[in-house]
Formats: C-alpha cells, sequence, structure tokens
C-alpha cells in the first residue's frame, strides 16, 4: 500500500482485522516483510496460506504519485505486485475504499490485475463510522468460503488476511484514534467507535475464536468494579431507574468473576474516598471496571456525574466542586494492568434543566478511548434516554446479559451490548463505544 500517501487508515483496517481474526492471522506487508529480502519472493510465500486479500483505495490509488507514469503501471509497483499474486492464486480481493475513492475503471489497469475493476468493493469511513463498516466487512469476509484448494494451509493460519492499503493524499485529520482500535496500548490502537446506526443481532456477532498459540489475557488475577448508583438525590430531580440498574448489573459483575463494590445514593466525599480506595486495588489488578447510574452532565465539553449531594448550580463553575469529573474515574481506573472500562449509564434528562440550563449541555460528551480502555455510555452523545420507573433500564438489562459471557472478547461483547439496545429499542437508544485494545484477544469475564 502506499505508506507515504496515507497510511494511518491501513493501520486501523489490520489493527480491526487482527481484533477479530487474530495476530497470527493477518499479514501486512509494512509489519511483515523484512529488510534486504526480495520482497515479490515473501509475498508469494506469504500469500499460500492465504484465504483473502483486502485492497484498501484512495482516490489516486493508480497514481501518478511520482514522474509522468501512474504507479500501478509499473511493474515493480509492491501494490501490483501483491494483486496480481492474489489473483494468480486464486485468492478472494476484496477491495475497500476510503476517502471518497471510486473503482479504477478497466482501462486504468493493467491486464494483469484488470478484473479488479469489476468486484464489488466495500466502503470505509475513517471517521464516526469506522467500525460499523468493518462490522459489515468482516461479516461479509466471513460468509466468503474460498473455492482455491486448500493443501497448503497450515493449521495454525486457518484464516490469513493479506492487508494491502494503497491510500490517497489526504488533508483529513483524524479525529479519533491515537488510537484502537490506539487502542488499545503499547501495541497499535486498534479501536475508536461511536456507534452507528445499524442494527445487529447480538446472536449475529461472532466471538473471536480461541487460539491457543495467540497471548490473551488470562482470567486470572483479580478483575474489580465498583458500581455506583443513585437514585435518591436530595436537590436535583430524583430517579427511579438506577437503584434497579446498579443492582443487575453489580449481580451480572459478580457472576463473572468480579470483585464488586456496590455503592447507593452517595454523596460527593463517599464517591471521592470510594475511588481512592478503588484506585489503590486497581493497581493491583489486570481488569478493572467502574459503572454509575444516575445523573450526568457537561460542562464545557468534560463529564461529570452527580452525587446524591449535589446541589447544582448557583453558576457554571459550582460543578467543578459538586460533581465528579469523569476524569478523575478514568485516573482510578489507570492502575489496571490489562482492561480499564468506564461504564456511564447517566443519559437521564439533564439535570441542571431543573435551574434553567445555564450553559450546560444534554446528555455525556464524547470520549476516546486510551490504551487498554473502553468507554461505554448508555445512549450516544446528547442523547437523552427517559427514567424508567418500571424497574431496570434497556442498556442495563443488555449489559447484564452479556458480562457473564464466558470466553467472549470485550470489545465484542460490549458490542452486542450496543446492538441488544438499538434492536430492543426499535432504534431509539443507541449507546456510544469507544475502545483501544490491544492487537491480541482480551477477553473479559474472569471465568
Amino acid at each position: 500500500y502506499r505508506r507515504a500517501q496515507n497510511d494511518a487508515i491501513a493501520g486501523r483496517i489490520r489493527d480491526a482485522l487482527v481484533s477479530h481474526y487474530g495476530r497470527d492471522a493477518v499479514f501486512m506487508d509494512v509489519d511483515n516483510i523484512p529488510f534486504g529480502i526480495d520482497f515479490r519472493e515473501h509475498i508469494d510465500q506469504a500469500m499460500s496460506p492465504g484465504d483473502m486479500v483486502v485492497a484498501v483505495i484512495g482516490p489516486k490509488w493508480i497514481g501518478p504519485v511520482r514522474g509522468k507514469k501512474p504507479r500501478i503501471d509499473d511493474e515493480t509497483d509492491p501494490v501490483r505486485v501483491e494483486i496480481e499474486t492474489a489473483l494468480r492464486r486464486g485468492i478472494t480481493v476484496v477491495p475497500v475504499l476510503i476517502d471518497g475513492a471510486s473503482m479504477p475503471k478497466p482501462d486504468e489497469l493493467p491486464g494483469s490485475i484488470r478484473s479488479l475493476s469489476f468486484r464489488n468493493a466495500a466502503p470505509v469511513d475513517a471517521g464516526r463510522d469506522f467500525h460499523q463498516h468493518m462490522d459489515r466487512l468482516i461479516r461479509s469476509m466471513n460468509s466468503l468460503q474460498p473455492t482455491r484448494p486448500r493443501t497448503q494451509v497450515p493449521r495454525w493460519g486457518p484464516l490469513l488476511v493479506t492487508t494491502i492499503a494503497a491510500v490517497a493524499v489526504s488533508a483529513l485529520a483524524w479525529v479519533f484514534l491515537p488510537h484502537f482500535w490506539t487502542a488499545p496500548n503499547a501495541s497499535p490502537p486498534v479501536s475508536t467507535e461511536v456507534a452507528g446506526v445499524e442494527v445487529v443481532p447480538a446472536h449475529a456477532v461472532e466471538s473471536v475464536p480461541t487460539d491457543p498459540a495467540l497471548p490473551s489475557v488470562a482470567a486470572s488475577g483479580s478483575p474489580i468494579a465498583l458500581v455506583i448508583a443513585n437514585s435518591d438525590y436530595r436537590f436535583l430531580p430524583k430517579l427511579k431507574e438506577p437503584r434497579f440498574n446498579g443492582q443487575l448489573v453489580a449481580d451480572a459483575l459478580r457472576e463473572a468473576g468480579f470483585q464488586v463494590t456496590q455503592l447507593n445514593d452517595v454523596t460527593l466525599a463517599e464517591v471521592a474516598d470510594a475511588l481512592k480506595q478503588f484506585a489503590a486495588t486497581a493497581r493491583r489488578s489486570d481488569r478493572a471496571l467502574f459503572y454509575f447510574a444516575g445523573h450526568g452532565m457537561v460542562d464545557r465539553g468534560l463529564n461529570y456525574i452527580a452525587p446524591v449531594d449535589a446541589a447544582l448550580p448557583t453558576s457554571r463553575d459550582d460543578v467543578t466542586f459538586d460533581a465528579i469529573g469523569v476524569d478523575l474515574v478514568r485516573s482510578a481506573l489507570e492502575g489496571a494492568s490489562e482492561l480499564r472500562v468506564l461504564i456511564l449509564d447517566a443519559s437521564f434528562p439533564n439535570p441542571t434543566d431543573h435551574f434553567g440550563g445555564r450553559g450546560f449541555s444534554a446528555g455525556l460528551a464524547e470520549i476516546t478511548a486510551e490504551s487498554r480502555e473502553v468507554v461505554i455510555f448508555s445512549a450516544k452523545p446528547g442523547e437523552q434516554v427517559m427514567d424508567s420507573a418500571e424497574g431496570a433500564g434497556t442498556f442495563a438489562k443488555a449489559l447484564a446479559g452479556q458480562v457473564a459471557t464466558p470466553g467472549l472478547e470485550a470489545f465484542f461483547l460490549f458490542r452486542r451490548v450496543r446492538d441488544e439496545v438499538i434492536g430492543e429499542s426499535n432504534g431509539k437508544q443507541t449507546p456510544f463505544l469507544s475502545a483501544a485494545l490491544p492487537d491480541y484477544p482480551v477477553y473479559f469475564s474472569a471465568k
């Protein structure tokens, strides 16, 4: 792929594929071709067990990039060599269009790869819909059956995906991800995601295949959770649903093997004390989760959660002293070595409306997950969910129904939660999900 043009999205696509198929199942030339060898021979060998090639095509994919001749017409062009090798071997080539690109016309391609023009292409947007588009691409890839002989396929590589990314020069500034898929850490990010509107039934989302050869976060250690549910507010409008949500989620986390600290209707001082203890314990844990149900608010782009004694606000500055900044919560989670999960079930009607608004934003503000972090809200940024008097809400039910699922990779677990809520609400409620996970499976349940 054209690394000099825009290789960022190629890396994100590769990380998304690794998150689903596993590190050993994905080959990417920039990472996997050693220096000093004939890249043609290496590509030929790498594709020997391959099932699929993903060719990422930007607006200037065919060239020219340098000189007068389009790069794709150069028989030594690595992108051309990779596609020629795949087509010669009968490997499925899946074109992925980025930055508004369209498929090249047959007369724009050399004869050896001209058939590429007739292959159905998948658009992948680099912004808010990136992971929705990747989900659809992966489902389509899973449905394709290789027709070529499988005698050369080694046991360790049931699916090897070669990512060929040829991306056009782009002035786009990436809004998401230092990342996800940043994601996730010392390893390249794997994902940042704002949930889209596509409804995917939970049962249709595959879990990551378990491969004993792949590194993963073991079910050992002491995963911990702090669950806070505030309903009985003293000065803000009281809520009925959080107490049910907190109990349901806490019970499910215990079933999943977490050591749970459960608090109801806590004051500012009690929340601060709980976070201090939680932070100390997180430093000795591999997985840490914080769940809050109650009033949340946004001031100048920053999220806050409200303790039951919040007396908001006589001025906008009061929120700093009367509520808990979500950045403080994220700091408490930082000590966990492998996985940090922030869940805010706090998209109830804006509590500051009780005081005439005073410039506060509705709902919650988007958060971009950082290394080894998953952030999920019960509703997308700016969206509000009505308080229910009939027990737990849709989001809490979906969350509780998934967290104890054994052998389910963390990102796919929370994606299932998101998709279940969208389906159960008929699209009226769309959770927000952002994840930054490693390029190997991270399993959520401790069982």
